[in-house]
């Protein structure tokens, strides 16, 4: 505990006083007057040890409101103690570069470079911005960091603080100084923080924070883009989040109109590939345009060869997919999934497959040694052994990566709950190469992942004829996320960044990215997958803006890098919620003209809080003394 005005804290010397009235009271003879002998009992009951306990009461209570007058004036602030400052420290910066730091940044860096001249001249200072793992350069004095500070820009995304600093003591590998620091500069979004409480090791001394003030009430912006194919055009439709009641003017291409927030549409020419919208009328402009690609959607290319049932035809009618059965090599080519019963594949589905090919596999109602052996993961996994299940079983996605963007933000914990699902057989294989995708209550793995080659079986533990998978609520999300048509496939495409996004282009040649609004180009991470290429776009820092995707010479489709959502509506951190932390924290603020200082904790430094407690102290010691000290006449029963 601290305290403002400690000096104040003197006028604990009188809690003598009630201790010196409390026993000078206690030693006091008393002088009764009785008639009868029966009274001596009553004195004597009158001095039992229980009767004494609340005499200590009432010295307690006069002892509180001493200590609650004290405080009333000297303020105490309760939270991690603030450490004396040092002459000799390494300090790393971390700078908050979001998007959403844009209209503040200049105040930012007032707020830096004027902590930074409050240190002591000795201090060296690395550079870190929230827009890499790497800092720019290593430990230089405050002059040349003052340097650098002006040179910084604003980034198209940032990653978590968190997660930059989960390896801090990498950054003070090459620290001339033992103690360590670190100053974080942000608008704190929980954004932009992510996951705090695991820095609770971080080995430093000190942590100081510098907040900026950015309030995101009333930011305009588009959360969410969808198109398809109507008659001669494409429908479009698009949300607009904003500020209720207030009129924005949303430019759609070449188009402009005055909306309200809410959901339209908007007919765009079949002839489109790429579309622009921009918001005007908004206070924050770092999220106000929106580029996307139109891009047709890709059918017939999911194959099966066994009669899988109405269930999913409805499935694949509602994925708009049109499944067909390959007949000859070419069929193969434009094939990415495939779907079939073991025992009933075709011949070349082990090569397609290690080619980068994804086949889905069912086991037969009846899967025997022998047909199990002519299955080309036969070496891989052995013999399975069957069950009978005799009730219905729930579902529950295994906590992988690839539930992501499904059912689950981005890290969390599968938390998703099916109802029952009915089957009849389910087979228990040993995997050793692959990961459980699905799961029931008791833990018996339902779908597995496991990697052939270039490409992945989905391998079901039961078989599809004999269950009701084709009308479970688990099941259109999950072959959308087998088929890549979830987060791979689309008429829109756009990409958050700092959100991983792949999708599939039908191409001979491997993708590359040309940013139209300045001409660079970039590789982005790519797979095969059967005649397509899968590529990953938005986790890495790339300008926002609109992508042309280009072979060598041809262009094949656009795709748009935007802002993503949580900065443009993650609310800012409560700081005191970061005092988990096992290191001291301190806030640096700008407060009526000057850099104020407070620690991370619960700070009671009102003074009317203090005198509430005090009068309402001498309000209860008043009650108690009148109940315990009131005189009581003694009464003997007439004999």
């Amino acid at each position: 505990m601290n305290f403002l005005l400690p000096n104040f804290l003197w006028g604990l010397l009188a809690l003598g006083v009630p201790i010196i009235v409390h026993f000078f009271y206690l030693r006091r003879a008393k002088r009764y007057e009785f008639s009868q002998a029966a009274l001596v009992e009553k004195l004597r009951q009158a001095s039992r040890p229980y009767l004494r306990l609340r005499h200590w009461i009432l010295l307690a209570l006069r002892l509180a409101i001493v200590t609650a007058i004290v405080f009333l004036f000297a303020r105490p602030k309760i939270g991690q103690a603030l450490p004396l400052p040092r002459e000799n420290a390494s300090v790393l910066i971390v700078w908050d570069v979001s998007p959403s730091m844009t209209a503040v940044f200049s105040e930012a860096q007032a707020l830096l470079i004027e902590a930074l001249r409050r240190d002591p001249p000795t201090y060296e200072y690395r550079l870190l911005t929230t827009d890499s793992y790497l800092p720019k350069g290593g430990f230089v004095s405050a002059r040349l960091l003052i340097e650098k500070l002006r040179e910084v820009r604003p980034a198209s995304m940032g990653y978590p603080i968190a997660a930059i600093l989960e390896r801090g003591e990498m950054f003070f590998t090459d620290a001339q100084y033992s103690t360590h620091k670190v100053y974080i500069v942000s608008d704190f979004q929980r954004s932009s923080v992510g996951e705090f409480e695991r820095l609770s090791s971080l080995p430093i001394s000190e942590m100081v924070l510098i907040p900026v003030a950015n309030p995101l009430g009333g930011n305009a912006y588009i959360d969410s883009l969808w198109a398809v194919r109507e008659g001669s055009g494409w429908l479009f439709r698009f949300h607009l989040q904003g500020e209720a009641g207030r009129l924005y003017t949303v430019q759609i291409g070449e188009r402009k109109r005055s909306l309200l927030p809410g959901t339209y549409e908007e007919i765009l020419p079949a002839s489109l590939r790429q579309v622009r919208l921009t918001i005007e009328g908004d206070a924050l402009p770092f999220d106000n345009e929106v580029t996307a690609g139109l891009q047709d959607p890709q059918k017939g290319r999911i194959g099966w060869n066994a009669p899988l049932g109405e269930p999913f035809v409805r499935l694949h009618r509602l994925l708009g997919i049109e499944p067909k059965v390959p007949r000859s090599s070419a069929d193969w080519q434009i094939l990415s999934v495939f779907v079939g019963e073991i025992g009933r594949l075709p011949e070349e589905i082990s090569s397609w497959v290690a080619e980068g090919g994804s086949l889905v596999a069912f086991p037969p109602a009846t899967l025997s040694p022998a047909l199990w052996q002519k299955f080309f993961l036969s070496a891989e996994v052995p013999p399975p052994q069957q069950k009978e299940v005799t009730a219905p079983f729930a579902v529950r996605p295994v906590s992988e990566p690839f539930w992501e963007g499904i059912f689950l933000p981005t890290g969390a914990a599968a938390g998703f709950l099916a109802e029952p699902l009915v089957a009849f057989t389910l087979y228990q294989f040993q995997v050793s190469a692959g990961r459980a995708l699905l799961a029931n209550e008791q833990g018996e793995v339902l779908l597995w992942e496991i990697p052939f080659g270039r490409g992945r079986v989905y391998l079901f533990t039961f078989p599809w004829e004999k269950s009701t998978l084709g009308n479970h609520s688990l099941f259109v999300p999950l072959m959308a996320r087998l088929y890549n048509w979830g987060e791979a496939k689309g008429s829109v495409w756009a990409a958050e960044a700092g959100k991983r996004f792949t999708f599939s282009a039908d191409m001979p040649e491997r993708p590359r990215l040309r940013h139209l609004s300045s001409g660079s180009e970039y590789m982005p991470a790519t797979r095969r997958s059967g005649a397509s290429w899968l590529f990953s776009f938005g986790e890495q820092p790339l300008p926002l803006g609109l992508y042309e995707i280009r072979g060598e010479t041809e262009t094949y489709g656009f795709v748009g890098l935007n802002v993503a959502v949580e900065e443009s509506s993650s609310p800012p951190l409560p700081l005191h919620t970061l005092s988990s932390t096992k290191f001291p924290i301190r806030i640096l603020s700008w407060e009526e003209g000057r850099l104020s200082e407070k620690s991370v904790g619960i700070s009671w430094r009102d003074w009317h809080i203090w005198l509430v407690a005090a009068l309402l102290l001498i309000g209860i010691e008043t009650f108690w003394a009148r109940q315990l000290l009131r005189p009581k006449a003694l009464t003997v029963p007439s004999p």
